[in-house]
Formats: C-alpha cells, structure tokens, sequence
C-alpha cells in the first residue's frame, strides 16, 4: 500500500491523468513490485511510525522520503532519475 503513497506513484498520476480521480483500472494497470522481506519489513514500520506520529507532519514528511528511498530502489531509481522525479514540474 505505500508504494500507491509513493512521491513516485503521485507524480506519475499527476503527469498521465488529466485528473485526480484514479480508477481500479488504473491501479490494475500499475507495474507493483513486491519488495524483499527486508524493505518490507522497513516499509511496515515506516507506516507504523507514520500511525503513531500522524499529527506531526514535519516527521510525517521525514518518514515519507525514506518510504520513497525505499521505492525507488525498489524500481531502481537512479540519482539523477530521482532528482528529475523530486522536480518534475521543471523536467516532465
């Protein structure tokens, strides 16, 4: 589920999708990769820390670059690929 609450998934929405709405067929359509149990283990308790921190959204914010750290390596995400991501209204 937090690969759909990745900076990675939301910016590819935003550039493909003339809307915010986004459809179960969308979703289907995604290519979801599953993570090895130690990124899995990572991401779970990353959303944990999000659940017990959810009014602090300067630590939220902390807790979801290192969800999309994870993501990205999980899509094999390069630096430079991450940063043309992290700016995408000035490259895409």
């Amino acid at each position: 589920m937090l690969i759909l609450n990745s900076t990675l998934v939301d910016i590819l929405f935003r550039k493909l999708n003339s809307n915010t709405q986004v459809s179960a067929g969308e979703i289907n359509n995604l290519p979801i990769k599953l993570p090895q149990q130690d990124d899995e283990i990572r991401l779970v308790n990353l959303y944990k820390e999000i659940r017990r921190n959810i009014d602090d959204h300067i630590y939220i914010n902390q807790i979801q670059d290192n969800i999309d750290d994870v993501i990205y390596r999980l899509y094999s995400i390069s630096e430079d690929e991450k940063f043309i991501l992290n700016n995408s209204d000035k490259y895409i």
